[in-house]
């Protein structure tokens, strides 16, 4: 498995907990960058690894990577969608706003990377941001149009230098990772206009990041961390809050131990091409079936798990194109129900047409290679994103160009077959951004998409 070595800046996405609890929620993030982002409401599914989100409001909710209910289920429909007349061009590029905050201004215009988005209407939402070489924090900016950053709605500056590179929804409450700060969970009451740390810990990983974190129909709570801890817990995440660790067998010793020799032998991992864990994990609704690609070399399938995290076994995927010989996991797992998702890969420095798209009914017990568009080059998959319908699916990321042109492909069927619909939005980012780091779908039409150098996208029109 050919990866890159990552700088401080790159190393492990975040605490995205992409979590959603429900079907409606948050963007996916990463990239390179080692972001990532998530939501997803607790009405519903704890899945959607990267689902859509929606407000705790209950207004209409979208999302980037599904939920189990319905995954990126969300109460409100295409709520701001373009109807009648010119809808207007595909994709229209968004200015993020400098950071005045704190004492030390933080340049994030046209140089952060958007690492996390999250909408519950046309005329609410948030993107989360880590800062690039221009600025030493990041900070979560406030949308009140689709098209427009109106405010900060959390300056890292102001929080000893923090970023962002996660948003979900869980438990009925919006929550934004502290990426520098570790776990700690920033809470917004107000759906999204400002956010207020809220301490909190995991014992024994005090300082890890979260990357999933979601609320189950049992009223149990689910986390994991970006060393691989897969946690559970009775209440939410407060700073008194007892967790107990389910899952982690490259621990000294390991959970369990021993492991047996017939489930997975590694945890999750976060690498260059994943963009979030909630692109890398799932939690259904009830609690009980987990997955997440184990990175491990050799191997090219993910880890399942029917017991809430007690033990996971492998679960290779039939046929995979052009493979190589030490296997690959997918860098994208996506769930728009307890029963449906994919599993994507590519690599830009693997061979072409290696690239794959994989997708199951049978929550992820069994695996068919979806119908592709040509290959023309070598790329690689950073982020998956669907609307609350559970039918329109993207995955995003990058060529291997130089400098990268935006990879964007969509599914109108649920994952079964895909069509490259990259050209509309690379010829929009004018080489604004060379990578697609997250993304966020509202509903079929209402789509945004972010990435590096302060690119971030809006499309009325499902990005065609």
């Amino acid at each position: 498995m050919k990866q890159r070595i990552l700088g401080v800046a790159a190393v492990i996405s975040v605490v995205a907990v992409w979590a959603c609890s429900s079907g409606s929620g948050g963007s996916a993030t990463g990239g390179d960058a080692g972001n990532d982002t998530g939501g997803g409401s607790d009405s519903g599914s704890s899945s959607g690894s990267a689902s859509s989100s929606g407000s705790s409001s209950g207004s209409s909710s979208g999302g980037s990577s599904g939920g189990s209910s319905g995954s990126s289920s969300g109460s409100g429909g295409s709520s701001g969608s373009s109807s009648g007349g010119n809808p207007g061009p595909t994709w229209t590029m968004i200015d993020l706003m400098d950071d005045p905050a704190g004492g030390s201004p933080q340049a994030l215009k046209g140089n952060a990377t958007v690492a996390g988005i999250w909408f519950s209407s046309t005329t609410n939402g948030d993107v989360a941001l880590i800062p690039n070489a221009e600025a030493t924090a990041g900070a979560i900016e406030h949308l009140s149009s689709a098209k427009a950053v109106d405010s900060i709605a959390l300056s890292g500056s102001a929080q000893n230098d923090d970023s962002y590179d996660a948003i979900w929804m869980a438990g009925g409450t919006l929550y934004a990772n502290s990426r520098t700060n570790g776990a700690q969970a920033n809470v917004s009451a107000d759906n999204g206009k400002t956010f207020k740390q809220n301490a909190s810990s995991v014992s024994g990983t005090p300082n890890a990041g979260w990357i999933w974190l979601s609320k189950d129909s049992a009223a149990n709570w689910h986390l994991v961390d970006d060393i691989g801890n897969v946690w559970t817990s009775t209440t939410g995440p407060v700073a008194t809050t007892t967790w107990t660790r389910t899952w982690q067998p490259e621990a000294t010793p390991p959970v369990p131990d021993p492991v047996p020799a017939a489930d997975c032998q590694s945890s999750w991992h976060q690498d260059y091409f994943a963009a979030d864990a909630q692109q890398g994990f799932f939690v259904s609704s009830d609690g009980k079936t987990m997955v997440y690609n184990s990175g491990a070399d050799g191997f090219t399938g993910v880890c399942r798990s029917t017991d809430g995290g007690n033990n996971f076994v492998p679960v290779t995927f039939p046929s995979p194109p052009n493979p190589s010989s030490d296997g690959e996991s997918p860098t994208v797992i996506l769930f728009t129900s307890d029963k449906d998702g994919i599993a994507a890969w590519a690599n830009d420095l693997e061979a072409a047409n290696s690239a794959y798209v994989y997708f199951t009914a049978d929550g992820g017990a069994t695996w068919k290679l979806a119908t592709m568009p040509t290959m023309a080059a070598q790329f690689a998959f950073t982020t998956g994103f669907a609307a609350p319908d559970g039918q329109h699916i993207w995955v995003g990321g990058f060529t291997n160009d130089s400098p990268p042109n935006l990879v964007l492909w969509k599914s109108s069927d649920g994952g079964k077959t895909w069509k490259d619909v990259s050209a509309a939005l690379t010829t929009a980012n004018a080489g604004a951004m060379y990578k697609v780091h997250t993304g966020f779908a509202l509903d079929a039409n209402n789509i945004w998409v972010g990435g590096d150098n302060g690119g971030l996208a809006y499309s009325p029109t499902g990005g065609e």
